[in-house]
Formats: C-alpha cells, sequence, structure tokens
C-alpha cells in the first residue's frame, strides 16, 4: 500500500504541473481525491507534524512565488494544483490528529 501512495502522489504532482498549461475542470477534484487517497493511506504512520508544516510551508511559497515576473502565474498553477493535492491529504492528517487526541 506504501507503493501506491508514493506512486499518486508523483501522479498528482505531473497532474498539478499538466494542469498550469492545459485547463481542464475536473482536475481540482482529481488532486482532492487523490489527496484524500494518500491522507487514507497514510493513516497509521508517524511524522505527521512535519507533514504539517511542510503543508503550511507549501501555502506561503504559494504565495511568495507569485510575484515572479513571466512565470510566477505558471508557478503558481503548479502549487495551486499541489496545494488541492496536499490539503486534502492535510485535512485527513488533522483528523487523525483529533482523532488520537480524543482517544488518548
Amino acid at each position: 500500500m506504501e507503493s501506491l501512495g508514493k506512486y499518486l502522489f508523483w501522479l498528482g504532482v505531473v497532474l498539478a504541473v499538466v494542469g498550469a498549461f492545459v485547463t481542464m475542470d475536473v482536475l481540482g477534484m482529481v488532486l482532492v481525491i487523490i489527496g484524500l487517497v494518500i491522507g487514507i493511506l497514510r493513516w497509521g504512520k508517524s511524522g505527521d507534524h512535519g507533514f504539517i508544516l511542510a503543508a503550511l510551508g507549501l501555502a506561503a511559497a504559494n504565495a511568495a512565488l507569485s510575484a515572479i515576473p513571466a512565470v510566477g502565474g505558471y508557478i503558481t498553477a503548479i502549487m495551486g494544483g499541489l496545494w488541492a493535492m496536499v490539503g486534502a491529504a492535510l485535512l485527513v492528517a488533522v483528523v487523525k490528529m483529533l482523532w488520537d487526541w480524543g482517544n488518548a
């Protein structure tokens, strides 16, 4: 199952890059579904704190990189696609942490 999560992650990265150059209406939903599946596959794993910090760093980088002339729009589109996937996985990680805290 761990390999499936890795393949889904890289599929999401490729789709985020493609989505920056090609308009597809369903791409955002596909990336969210991929992120949810990745998050569910990670449910029993440790390291959620690092994942949450990395996801927040991605959000901050997305805002900062939009100012680059000529390529800022493409970079922002790629990062936005990545954020759709990672944000969904982040939601699952946060729910898991709350679940663990409630059952401690």
